[in-house]
């Protein structure tokens, strides 16, 4: 096991790779990805890894360790992106889709969630138990920062994924363009200065999530709120943008 720093209250989960468990397995998402790995830790190894720390960095005072919350450590931001990614994926699970089913999917993982987090929340703190931080509260606002930041995160990836396809484009592209004879009959010829390295394309799709993201939060506490409005919402944001749909039907055409 990693640890990014010395002092606990800095532990990256980004680079440590710990996950998380609720305390009670009716709150918990299942997670049945393979990317996540599952571990607990026992009060014996948190006091070894105590000890360890202290071994390398002998200046800690006992109190350094005790100083690590859910306020200053980021577990529940990892834990909201692990939710997040595991209902993102399920949705796209065993489809062929582009860049448009990938950014419905997300607004209905980001939905989803946010639901379930309200509805965690109508008696209070959600309880957990954390590695390394033990059995702690989280509250309300805790977890809704957690999945801004874990949606952001997304957002990221999302960019990722596209510019894989432009650079999967791309080099299709000049592959055919040197090899013309090797085209599919039914392939169509790209405009020689069409430039699949577009980042105004990439940007185009982060603002519309964010938009999206931005207009939900805004109704959801409104009397005219339905589920499903997200979805919805992504939608009509992309259907008004003409050059994102041309650009998205081109790109993974």
């Amino acid at each position: 096991m990693k640890i990014q720093q010395t002092h606990l209250q800095n532990a990256d989960l980004w680079s440590a790779g710990m996950y998380t468990t609720p305390k009670r397995t009716t709150e918990a998402q299942p997670h049945s990805v393979n990317y996540a790995v599952e571990m607990t830790i026992s009060a014996e190894g948190r006091q070894a890894l105590k000890e360890k720390v202290r071994e390398l960095n002998p200046e800690i005072e006992e109190e350094d360790f005790e100083f690590a919350t859910t306020k200053n450590t980021n577990f529940v931001e990892f834990e909201q992106y692990m939710a997040l990614r595991e209902l993102h994926g399920v949705r796209l699970e065993g489809k062929e889709y582009d860049a448009k089913d990938v950014m419905a999917s997300l607004a209905e993982a980001y939905e989803t969630r946010y639901n379930e987090i309200i509805e965690q929340h109508k008696n209070g703190d959600r309880q957990v138990t954390y590695d390394i931080l033990g059995e702690c509260s989280v509250t309300l606002e805790e977890d809704l920062e957690g999945l801004d930041k874990a949606y952001k995160r997304c957002l990221a990836n999302l960019e990722g994924y596209i510019y894989c396809q432009q650079t999967n484009k791309a080099f299709e592209k000049q592959y055919y363009e040197t090899f013309p004879e090797r085209r599919p009959k039914d392939m169509e010829k790209e405009q020689d200065n069409y430039n699949y390295f577009d980042d105004e394309y990439r940007k185009t799709a982060v603002s519309i999530m964010r938009q999206a993201q931005e207009r939900f939060l805004s109704l959801f506490w409104d009397s005219n709120y339905r589920y499903g409005a997200m979805k919805n919402i992504l939608s009509r944001i992309m259907n008004e943008n003409d050059d994102f749909l041309e650009k998205t039907s081109k790109l993974f055409s």
